[in-house]
């Protein structure tokens, strides 16, 4: 078999660019087990997520995927459900064309959810971990963590708090040529901020206020300086999948797989692993999308534009994000309004990045509240939404719920989190019931 070349990594992105009528959706969910104290529910023990995996797959047609002796993650018609570092759950569904189709994805896998899970244990909404220090949550026995974890520790004070303590809401969106890949991406990351602050939902940690709307956002503001971030050195008017691919290629690995068997890679890059060799392997595709998978920007590119920026959130909000973001992305009179609002945002945007983190929808950038610039964006979506109605659903209703915090100057999610803790006096089991997702 011939070795992979830069060219060849390049032509791959240029090979999955897809005609417009065939661009889909993709969603990522994760969100935690709480048990009544609290606490994470652990993947050992009785009852333990471990045991809330057997049991999807004994219900509910799942096809077990084990790792060694331990079940860490299941498949059904192309959609799976795998672990996070600390046993968060995450849902990741197929390709689907419409928001209706991903609304009834979501909604399916926590029905599931609850239907294996006793009503004792809260599926919370929040976008981190409330109660529970990092340190005491377990790690899932996945072998890439055991790397990633020593690894990034190394990296930044907050990496273990991002791997055990976060949980999102993640969409994925299809290109149609490189130039429109790298709109998108320009797009996308210059607004995500402006995403940040629309599902800043994560204003507790380890049992009081962590003195942001979004801890997760700040999470990866302090990982890992090589693979986080808003890419503004990469991504910009000249972008191209050369820059991606030599991007790739540089950045230091934590994990390679070699001979069915993972290996820390101590930081050597991707280009070298080609050049040189590990262990007598060379990486074929298959590693590069792994490869892939191990950068965290805000936006990321993988075979699609994975959009990163926002914390898990109450259900009426899950959809609304990958509305948001098809209203952007999929109409090309909204995706050059939204990348003039790009240019309107003064910078440093990673200044802009922290203050929508710190401050939610409260604050203030360029001699206006986030709030308004969102408002523009929210706007902008609902335009585009409402030109691919012509051909299609009309999704603008998915919207609705952002239109009515905007409108009612009500700020991020997270300060309905932040009442709640002060209606219910900082009360655990309350807190749970006011934040975790209601059973059907």
């Amino acid at each position: 078999m011939s070795r992979l070349t830069r060219e060849a990594l390049v032509e791959h992105f240029h090979a999955h660019a897809k005609d417009p009528s065939r661009f889909r959706i993709g969603a990522e969910w994760e969100k935690e087990a709480l048990g009544p104290d609290g606490r994470r529910l652990p993947f050992f023990g009785e009852g333990g997520v471990q045991d809330v995996l057997h049991a999807l797959a004994d219900r509910f047609g799942w096809t077990p995927r084990p790792e060694g002796e331990h079940l860490v993650a299941l498949e059904r018609d192309g959609d799976t459900i795998t672990l996070e570092p600390g046993a968060q759950v995450e849902t990741s569904l197929r390709p689907l064309a419409s928001v209706a189709e991903v609304e009834a994805g979501l909604r399916r896998h926590m029905a599931e959810l609850h239907a294996v899970t006793p009503p004792s244990i809260a599926w919370s909404s929040l976008g981190f971990t409330p109660f529970q220090d990092i340190a005491e949550i377990p790690w899932v026995p996945k072998a890439r963590y055991g790397i990633m974890g020593p690894y990034l520790a190394r990296r930044g004070r907050l990496g273990h708090h991002m791997m055990k303590g976060t949980t999102s809401i993640q969409a994925s969106f299809d290109y149609s040529s490189e130039a429109d890949c790298g709109r998108k991406l320009q797009a996308s990351l210059a607004l995500s901020p402006l995403g940040t602050a629309l599902f800043a939902n994560s204003p507790l940690a380890a049992g009081r206020p962590a003195g942001a709307m979004s801890f997760r956002a700040l999470t990866w503001r302090e990982t890992d300086p090589d693979r986080c971030g808003l890419l503004e050195d990469v991504v910009d008017a000249s972008f191209t999948f050369e820059r991606w691919v030599d991007y790739m290629l540089d950045v230091p690995m934590m994990f390679l797989k070699v001979h069915g068997r993972w290996h820390a890679a101590e930081g050597m890059p991707f280009r070298t692993w080609m050049e040189r060799g590990f262990l007598g392997e060379y990486p074929d595709l298959a590693q590069w999308e792994l490869h892939l998978t191990s950068v965290f920007p805000e936006t990321r590119l993988k075979h699609y534009v994975e959009i990163r920026s926002c914390d898990n959130v109450p259900f009426e909000l899950l959809p609304a994000m990958p509305a948001l973001w098809k209203g952007v992305l999929y109409d090309e009179i909204a995706l050059d309004e939204a990348l003039g609002l790009a240019a309107a945002l003064p910078g440093p945007r990673e200044r802009l990045g922290l203050v929508a983190a710190t401050d939610g929808l409260r604050g203030e950038w360029g001699a206006r509240s986030l709030t308004e610039w969102a408002r523009d964006l929210v706007a902008i979506a609902e335009r585009g939404l409402a030109r691919q109605a012509a051909s299609g659903q009309d999704e603008r209703r998915y919207l609705e719920p952002l239109r009515r915090r905007l409108e009612g100057d009500r700020g991020s999610p997270a300060e309905d989190a932040v009442a709640a803790w002060g209606r219910t006096g900082g009360d655990v089991s309350e807190f749970l019931a006011a934040i975790a997702y209601p059973r059907e």
